[in-house]
């Protein structure tokens, strides 16, 4: 098995505890905000791999949630969504896609 295969045969397979209490404390939160229990069980999922990967308590995260107005959750949100993202795939980010100004210079309008 190459180590292609290994990453790939695994990728899915990452497993990350956490105690009941925590999952349905962020999972309640979420249900506040969305007030729709699949996104919100979607959303405690990203949070806590995001948080896992990141070495970091998810109680911590969703403390760091709770203390932000409703309308600055979901930037932040897609911020801390898009720490683990490869800059590729960013979530609620619109990138424009750059020039080359001789290749514009050339265009006729």
């Amino acid at each position: 098995m190459t180590t292609t295969q290994k990453f790939f045969d695994t990728y899915f397979d990452t497993k990350v505890e956490i105690s009941i209490t925590t999952y349905d404390a962020i999972l309640n939160y979420f249900e506040q905000q969305t007030g729709n229990a699949e996104a919100a069980k979607q959303l405690v999922q990203v949070i806590i791999d995001t948080a896992s990967a990141q070495n970091i308590d998810p109680i911590m995260v969703l403390d760091s949630f709770t203390k932000l107005k409703t309308t600055e959750l979901s930037p932040i949100l897609a911020l801390y969504l898009n720490a683990s993202r490869a800059n590729t795939s960013y979530v609620g980010v619109k990138l424009e896609p750059k020039q080359n100004p001789f290749v514009t210079r050339s265009i006729i309008n």
